[in-house]
């Protein structure tokens, strides 16, 4: 398969693949949060916030795995390949003991000290958090083996798996919750759900490199190459952090258990959806690398641009609709009380995703090109700036004041990220850039909104509706977006190429 098929193939399977799990997310949530309650669901998403938090413990070696096993492949580099790959598993062997011991001693002190958990709680969560101690091994192990099939290119097998993750957690989450079960059991529900996938994992990539052992080794040139890589994609990884995880926990801390649940709901929903456009735009890595690896670099300003101008413009179809119709369908969702101070939160949210959008593809590129430094610092520049604006901001305006603070911070840092990778590392131009990426894309966002403003939707009643709704409204972006020539001839020709011949391979294995 060639690279531009596989790229296209990969990107294909990692945004479908999400669709199943957003729905049955979107489905049964209010369900969930409905039998937890607010303050057991926040301790929920508080465990899920201390696994995320002590992820950072990774070093960025995921991405670095990624970048070199691709890269390496590109110079059909056996023995390189297999050093990474052993380097890399001590490295996450090691991260995963430390911190999985960090977190089950900390347990005590997060649930009765830190954290303000309702007393008749505070047993429930000190068990949850010691619980996802473990959880958060087997996350690792399953993220260095998830980075080593995604260098291989194969985000096929990847992207089925995590559909799979997010399918069996939810549907599992509410079987436990309908037997009688509580916190506790969709606690350790997280806990067998990596486990199984990374032994999966393993026997995938036995397959796969069936002449490359999985086992610890040392290699010094190699280990020095993936920490001085992980080191910096750890800052960049700092702003996903904090966002995810350190954020709830200081909710928690300032306002309460349930406040998390007001922040963590909205952001969730935007993270699922803008997780889809992340699956397209993290196949550039090791495209770019393997190009990197082949030194094709008008090649590499190509698929930049292109990459650059598919994201944003799913970005804006997203994006319109939310800002339109997020605080209705929080209220058709999950009730009027909780769309008061939720709805406010999501179209804020709203702002700062689409900012981050804007950074994908940049990321991903420098970082393929083996220059994780310049996004590191930036997103090391961008936490700070959040962490400087949220905790005033949750004192002012309370959960309003979180989310404000991370819509201004990203809205400071993204554009100039922007500009500095166009003029700095890719050799573009402000204005070739913002007409070949960003101008048709724009334009078709703001016709796309002049209809759907006008619908009334304070006399939508019913939720299914509104989805029908939002989702005409974004057709709506997508044909207006063939019609102002936002994707090229040979794109739309690359896509239908593929499409026919994916038939065509679907068609003969009936046959069989």
């Amino acid at each position: 398969m060639k690279m531009g098929e596989r790229t296209l193939n990969n990107a294909l399977f990692s945004a479908v693949s999400g669709l199943l799990p957003l729905a049955l997310s979107l489905i049964f949530w209010p369900y969930i949060v409905g039998r937890l309650g607010e303050s057991s669901y926040g301790i929920f998403a508080l465990v899920g916030s201390v696994i995320g938090y002590f992820a950072l413990l990774d070093l960025g070696l995921g991405t670095a795995v990624v970048k070199y096993v691709a890269e390496h492949v590109g110079r059909q580099d056996t023995r390189q390949i297999k050093e990474v790959i052993g380097v890399s598993f001590s490295l996450f062997l090691a991260a995963g003991v430390i911190g999985m011991l960090l977190i089950f001693l900390l347990a005590d002190v997060l649930a009765s000290r830190l954290l303000k958990i309702p007393p008749d709680l505070i047993r429930a969560a000190y068990l949850s958090f010691s619980a996802a101690s473990l959880g958060f091994f087997f996350t690792m192990l399953m993220t260095l083996f998830a980075s080593i099939i995604n260098g291989l290119s194969r985000y096929d097998i990847s992207s089925i798996t995590s559909a799979a993750m997010g399918v069996v957690s939810t549907l599992g989450a509410v079987a436990l919750l309908r037997a009688g079960f509580g916190l506790l059991a969709l606690v350790w529900l997280n806990v067998a759900v990596p486990a199984g996938v990374s032994l999966f994992y393993f026997f995938v990539i036995r397959h796969l490199l069936p002449d490359i052992p999985i086992r610890c080794s040392f290699h010094a040139a190699s280990c020095k190459r993936v920490l001085h890589f992980g080191m910096y994609t750890t800052l960049g990884r700092i702003t996903d952090v904090i966002t995810r995880q350190v954020a709830p926990l200081l909710i928690g801390v300032l306002l309460g258990v349930d406040a998390v649940t007001f922040y963590v709901i909205p952001f969730t929903i935007l993270n699922r959806l803008t997780a889809l456009l992340g699956r397209i735009g993290v196949v550039i890595l090791p495209a770019i690398s393997e190009l990197q690896g082949r030194q094709r670099t008008e090649t590499i300003r190509l698929l930049y641009l292109t990459s650059y101008r598919i994201i944003l413009s799913f970005a804006f179809a997203f994006s319109v609709s939310l800002l339109i119709f997020g605080a209705r369908f929080l209220t058709l969702w999950m009730g009027p009380d909780f769309s008061r101070q939720g709805g406010t939160v999501l179209l804020i949210l709203t702002v700062g995703v689409f900012f981050d959008l804007c950074t994908y593809v940049p990321s991903f590129v420098v970082n393929g090109l083996g220059r994780p430094k310049i996004s590191g610092f930036t997103a090391l520049s961008q936490a700070l700036l959040f962490l400087g604006l949220m905790i005033p901001g949750a004192k002012v305006a309370g959960i309003i004041g979180v989310a404000s603070a991370y819509g201004l911070s990203l809205a400071i840092v993204a554009p100039f990220f922007v500009w500095f990778i166009n003029h700095n590392v890719i050799g573009l131009s402000t204005v070739r850039f913002c007409m070949e990426t960003c101008t048709r894309p724009l334009l078709t966002g703001l016709v796309t909104a002049i209809p759907l403003l006008w619908v009334p939707k304070a006399d939508i009643h019913n939720i299914f509706l509104l989805l029908a709704v939002m989702a005409s409204g974004m057709g709506l972006y997508f044909v207006l977006a063939l019609v102002f020539g936002v994707y090229r001839a040979q794109e739309r020709g690359i896509l239908m190429e593929y499409l026919r011949k994916a038939a065509g391979r679907l068609r003969g294995r009936r046959a069989l």
